[in-house]
């Protein structure tokens, strides 16, 4: 009797390994197929906002140019200048191809993302000339998707750069009090509040006055309450069915979202896509008293990771190989070449063209530590001493915090904090060229870390602070 009990229950635990099995490969199937019809909404949304004529554009394209003729290409909002420098030069560029898209030959033209700058002349002085007079453009940019335009050339119609970069602030702002609400009423005011903070400690509101900032900020800003309706929905059915899985929801997100990423993003702070989604995803988690063992949430985190990078990556590597197929294979090996830079490539004292080249190991440490520099609050000099010494107050407060108000804890959330916000700083590492060139808007990926310091230590104070005292 007992046998045939056990043989019961091996024959039920096999049959529903065989349906969550067969579930998870559907659900798989559905990431795929969200992932390309991503794909192909962004490049059919590419191809149809290029049809927007040059004439619909060209006065808000001369108002721009004289926009960037009376302003520095590396202008400071406030008297904070490293953490609130704009990048007038990126984004004259990026309204030199919108200007240059030629409908008579469109896919070369979307391809290509020409623009009009002659040898040593400032990319100011080629726009402001361009838009007054009829040239030809004559610098390829074929690296990128520019994918932005699909939001931007609708834009321009409307309002010249400084209109464009409000209206995506406003977006911004928009979406990030969507998801305050939906935090706030489901009780997750504390990681609400966090995360506002957080934002404003890497100075979001810079959004409204770079386009090449707002990219990434505006893909996370959809992503994560959409993220959040998702996942709270499928914690709420696990357990009713067998084949509900919270992560496969997370994949599906971090697949899309890595692809449009990649596809209007300008190598600014794109892990911010994949980090504070997985953030929120952790603290849903938790909530839901889902968490696992640490080494089987470590290898979700190596899953989703990979689901992000590859659906990134492809992307990228589509924008590649096409341009080798319609334009060659210049383009093709002109992009590998500035993917080599941007990894190991020489970076100068100053940012200076001409300057001394910094060593391997400037470069390499400088990645870190001036982008964790930017952070703070240093008006005309940033230096590493500096930098240095603001961490070390900073992480002797957050020790003793956690060396007074630790408790043990079952769940391994906070070791899964730790670890994600980890990821930009191998970023900055592995990207060390690019990274140490341009800190002043690749730090915004500390984001992540930022918020989870925050939570950690918050959570440490507010759990000691609520702690029930003992009646004597």
């Amino acid at each position: 009797m007992k046998n045939i009990v056990n043989n019961i229950v091996n024959c039920e635990k096999e049959t529903g390994k065989k349906i969550i099995d067969v579930a998870e490969k559907n659900a798989m199937k559905k990431v795929i197929l969200c992932s390309m019809a991503s794909i192909i909404i962004c490049i059919v949304l590419l191809f149809l906002t290029s049809l927007i004529p040059k004439s619909a554009l060209q006065k808000n394209m001369e108002k721009s140019a004289d926009y960037y003729s009376n302003h520095q290409m590396f202008d400071h909002i406030t008297h904070f200048m490293f953490l609130s420098r704009q990048d007038n030069y990126a984004d004259c560029i990026l309204t030199n191809i919108i200007y240059h898209i030629d409908q008579s030959d469109l896919l070369h033209s979307i391809l290509q993302a020409p623009y009009y700058n002659p040898e040593d002349e400032s990319v100011t002085e080629s726009f402001s000339y361009a838009v007054n007079h009829k040239v030809n453009a004559n610098v390829d940019y074929s690296r990128y998707w520019h994918g932005s335009m699909v939001v931007l050339r609708p834009l321009f119609v409307l309002f010249d750069i400084t209109g464009v970069r409000l209206v995506l602030g406003i977006v911004i702002l928009i979406l990030t009090v969507w998801l305050e609400i939906l935090l706030f009423k489901n009780r997750y005011s504390y990681y609400g509040i966090c995360y506002a903070l957080g934002l404003l400690l890497v100075s979001v509101w810079m959004c409204a006055f770079c386009i090449e900032y707002a990219m990434p900020f505006v893909v996370m800003s959809v992503e994560l309450p959409v993220l959040f309706l998702l996942l709270t929905k499928s914690f709420n059915k696990t357990g009713k069915t067998t084949v509900q899985r919270p992560e496969l929801v997370l994949w599906t997100v971090l697949s899309c979202a890595g692809i449009v990423t990649g596809f209007v993003d300008f190598l600014t702070t794109e892990t911010i896509t994949f980090t504070m989604a997985y953030v929120l995803y952790l603290v849903i988690k938790e909530r839901f008293r889902q968490m696992k063992s640490l080494k089987e949430e470590c290898l979700c985190f190596l899953k989703s990771g990979i689901i992000w990078f590859c659906s990134y990556a492809f992307m990228v590597l589509l924008k590649w190989m096409i341009s080798l197929a319609v334009l060659g294979k210049d383009a093709f090996f002109a992009a590998l070449n500035q993917a080599a830079l941007r990894i190991n490539g020489d970076a100068t004292l100053g940012n200076v063209i001409g300057a001394e080249t910094v060593s391997d190991f400037e470069r390499i440490s400088g990645a870190l530590w001036r982008n964790i520099g930017c952070i703070f609050p240093f008006k005309d000099e940033m230096s590493l001493k500096g930098t240095l010494l603001y961490v070390l107050l900073i992480g002797i407060v957050a020790f003793c915090i956690w060396y007074l108000f630790r408790k043990k804890r079952e769940s391994c959330l906070n070791k899964m904090l730790l670890i994600v916000s980890a990821l930009p700083f191998l970023r900055f590492l592995v990207l060390n060229n690019h990274s140490y060139i341009h800190f002043f808007f690749t730090y915004r990926a500390l984001l992540v870390g930022v918020v989870v310091l925050l939570y950690l230590t918050g959570g440490f104070l507010f759990g000691f602070l609520m702690k029930p005292k003992k009646k004597h």
